[in-house]
């Protein structure tokens, strides 16, 4: 009898059990969570984490090893622990619902939440928040530096003009529109060089430029419609000091984090501006122009401590000509700007050889 009282007791039980468990649905997947990205400073006394949820916001951890001190933030994601094990960098999501929404609605990319970038020194509870940065960087074998990238500006909206401003600037419309013209027939006409082959021949040039002696100082064509780039603040962690490079496409730290290679596009408002190559020295804050004028720029390379630079950059062609050709320029320290290190008219280069713009 009384084994039967406890074979029924121990079902009752079990079925207890199994009425009060949630079924399993998509509502229930969302709430699981995992450990997403993580990491241990270097002196073994910080670790940093996230959880991350199926669907939602996440949280990233920031805790000590002897589990004294624990921080967390909400969304963050994408975070660095400096070399010098001082401070955390990382970046903070849009509310999971705000960014939903926004695909909902099809809204273009320069209208859709936008990220934000933190910095916490390890220990402490303050933050420092950035919003509406577009990507950040830190130096790979150096401590002491960050450098992030902001979204672009939205432009102002238009103001609405008078009979007698609409006619004054449909004036000084067909005046620059005059220029333009002219300026694009003069750099339209080629220049016709020679050069003196290895067996005594001559052969003329398609280039406007020497392939001798050649600085980094090229012209853009006009009316080219490029990206304008956005601005770049590159921030000294420890005093707190920013230096704000404009109009910025690209942007590279020396492994040592001694130098910033940057890509600066040709601002917008300014007719006379030339895309540029700039190489910054963070410890003398000095910028070097290593590359003036040109369409596009790619590849770059430099050795650890930055010194010595090479890339490929296509400077001559003109917005609707479909052949673009490559050189490769150099830079060591000491220079004053980059120089022509080989093209499609370099000696021993056989005809219809050019340099790829792959590699």
């Amino acid at each position: 009898m009384k084994s039967v009282l406890l074979s029924l007791s121990l079902l009752l039980s079990v079925a207890l059990c199994i009425a009060q468990k949630k079924p399993l649905d998509h509502s229930v997947y969302d709430s699981w969570q995992h450990i997403g990205e993580r990491m241990i400073s270097n002196d073994g006394k910080w670790v940093v984490y996230t959880i991350d949820p199926q669907e939602g916001n996440n949280e990233l951890v920031i805790q000590s090893s002897d589990a004294k001190y624990r921080k967390s933030v909400p969304r963050g994601y994408s975070a660095v622990i400096t070399e010098d094990s001082r401070y955390v960098v990382f970046k903070i999501k849009p509310f999971y619902s705000d960014t939903r929404e926004a695909r909902i609605k099809k809204k273009k990319a320069d209208d859709m939440p936008k990220d934000s970038i933190a910095i916490v020194e390890l220990g402490k509870e303050e933050i420092r928040k950035t919003a509406k940065v577009k990507s950040y960087k830190t130096p790979q074998k150096s401590a002491g530096w960050v450098a992030y990238q902001l979204e672009k500006m939205p432009e102002p909206p238009a103001k609405p003009k008078t009979p007698d401003s609409n006619r004054k600037s449909n004036v000084s419309d067909s005046l620059n529109h005059i220029i333009d013209s002219l300026q694009s027939i003069i750099k339209a006409i080629p220049e016709r060089k020679k050069r003196t082959r290895a067996d005594g021949t001559e052969e003329e040039l398609e280039d406007t430029q020497d392939i001798f002696g050649q600085d980094a100082d090229g012209d853009e064509p006009a009316g080219s419609a490029a990206d304008a780039g956005s601005d770049l603040v590159v921030r000294k962690l420890v005093t707190g000091e920013e230096k704000i490079f404009a109009n910025v496409l690209e942007y590279y730290f020396s492994k040592t984090g001694d130098k910033l290679l940057l890509e600066q596009a040709k601002n917008p408002k300014d007719s006379l501006s030339k895309t540029k190559v700039l190489l910054y020295d963070l410890k003398e804050a000095r910028t070097t122009v290593l590359s003036n004028g040109g369409n596009d720029f790619k590849n770059f390379t430099m050795t650890d401590d930055g010194s010595q630079i090479a890339f490929l950059a296509e400077r001559d062609a003109r917005p609707k000509e479909l052949q673009r050709f490559y050189r490769i320029w150099y830079y060591k320290a000491g220079m004053d700007s980059a120089s022509l290190l080989a093209d499609k008219n370099t000696v021993d280069m056989h005809l219809g050889m050019g340099i790829s713009e792959f590699g």
